[in-house]
């Protein structure tokens, strides 16, 4: 319920009904090859109770927090009181999924939202880089503020970054 009530605290005209992830699943997969795969398979396909609104590419356009992975919105569709509610299908690898619970247990500690972009300028330039030195690792799209970084820049800004901060302890 936490995360719940903080992203109304972000958009308190939204409502229940706006979430896109009221409910919803995470697949955790190894590989961008793979998780490719599952996004082409599952992207625009609707299952019994289950209407596909919408997509988001993250991967190929991760967010400027640097958020990256496949995100998949449905309406459910029941005679409840359920009935028409979205939930959200998330796919990442697993190091999508890593950088994503290290925001959130970031979050937590800095009482911002990180993943929203908001928040303390130094805790948002580290997971930016980490997010697009994952991205290198997994020879995929870097956020565009990294496009003409290779990777000796990006650990070499990481190094600096941590190194003032200590974000990051051996």
């Amino acid at each position: 319920m936490v995360p719940i009530k903080r992203e109304l605290g972000l958009n308190p005209n939204m409502g229940l009904g706006g979430l896109q992830d009221i409910g919803g699943t995470r697949f955790v997969i190894d590989n961008t090859e793979s998780i490719n795969k599952a996004y082409q398979l599952l992207n625009k396909h609707s299952f019994s109770s289950f209407e596909f609104e919408k997509s988001y590419n993250y991967i190929d356009n991760p967010k400027d927090s640097g958020y990256r992975g496949y995100h998949l919105v449905y309406k459910y569709h029941s005679s409840d009181e359920s009935g028409g509610l979205n939930i959200e299908l998330q796919i990442r690898t697993k190091l999508q999924h890593d950088w994503a619970m290290a925001v959130e247990t970031a979050e937590l500690i800095s009482k911002s939202a990180l993943k929203a972009s908001v928040g303390d300028k130094e805790w948002l330039a580290f997971f930016q880089l980490t997010s697009a030195i994952f991205a290198k690792m997994e020879k995929s799209v870097v956020n565009s503020r990294f496009i003409d970084y290779d990777e000796e820049r990006l650990c070499k800004e990481y190094a600096k970054i941590n190194a003032s901060n200590n974000f990051w302890i051996n």
